[in-house]
């Protein structure tokens, strides 16, 4: 069967009731100006969703850019710190081994300090026996 055999006459006479009910008594010309008006309205509301459409497509390749920066952004920034985490690991280090070197300095400067006074007490107590010695 063919379309034009399954389209009916009762078919046809629902497709053209496209016109409401109200304006059925209307004229031809009226009838004719009512769907030219229909039609001015329709496409204005097309034009309208099409500029919608274009509006929120613009958008949202504003967005994808935006996204796409903060991306990069976040990528570089990544990388910064992983940079400086790199950077504050070998602080600690050499921090930790600073306080090694400097708690081996105070010890040296301990010992120093011992050996300071052991030698002037030596140094007093060889005086001390040298001015006896003179007196003798």
């Amino acid at each position: 069967m063919s379309t034009l055999q399954l389209y009916s006459g009762k078919d046809e006479i629902n497709d053209r009731n496209v016109i409401p009910e109200p304006t059925e008594g209307l004229g031809l010309k009226a009838q004719n100006r009512y769907l030219k008006a229909k039609v001015r309205v329709l496409l204005e509301e097309n034009q309208k969703l099409n500029s919608q459409m274009t509006h929120q497509n613009d958008e949202i390749v504003r967005m994808k850019s935006r996204m796409q920066e903060l991306e990069e952004e976040r990528n570089r920034l990544h990388r910064v710190t992983s940079a400086h985490s790199s950077q504050l690991e070998k602080m600690k280090k050499s921090l930790g081994e600073t306080r090694v070197h400097c708690n081996e300095l105070e010890t040296e400067k301990t010992n120093y300090k011992k050996m300071l006074i052991e030698a002037s007490k030596c140094l007093q107590i060889t005086e001390d026996e040298f001015l006896k010695a003179l007196d003798w």
